[in-house]
């Protein structure tokens, strides 16, 4: 598996409503340019296994005092939900490795699952 950032608008946006049981509004590209109008630096993270897209996540910059910032992403991560165990600790594996790149004290995610498929015992 490999991470891309430079997914197509019309890709991601298709992954998103096909994946995310809210219909993925705040995972949705367009959320993503509403969020850089508003100043916030926005980044758009994709696992690939080969050529297809099995998990993505909006992630937002979000200041705190001090100097100190977060990486939101607001109702995401989405993964393929034909095998979600195995997606979403892959992907949250490289968005730990991307938070601390960019020097967030912390990610905030808010999955758009039903609690049965996420779990805690998903995150060992």
């Amino acid at each position: 598996m490999q991470r891309k950032e430079n997914v197509k608008k019309e890709a991601w946006n298709a992954f998103v409503a096909a994946n995310a049981e809210d219909g993925g509004v705040l995972q949705s590209w367009e959320w993503g340019e509403l969020e850089k109008k508003e100043g916030h630096r926005v980044w758009r993270l994709a696992l690939e296994e080969g050529s297809e897209l099995i998990a993505c996540c909006l992630l937002i910059e979000r200041q705190l005092s001090f100097g100190w910032k977060y990486l939101y992403a607001p109702r995401g991560p989405v993964a393929k939900i034909s095998d979600f165990r195995f997606q979403i600790s892959d992907l949250l594996s490289d968005l730990e490795k991307f938070v601390r790149e960019q020097g967030a004290i912390f990610l905030r995610i808010e999955p758009p699952y039903q609690h049965s498929k996420f779990q805690i015992s998903n995150f060992k």
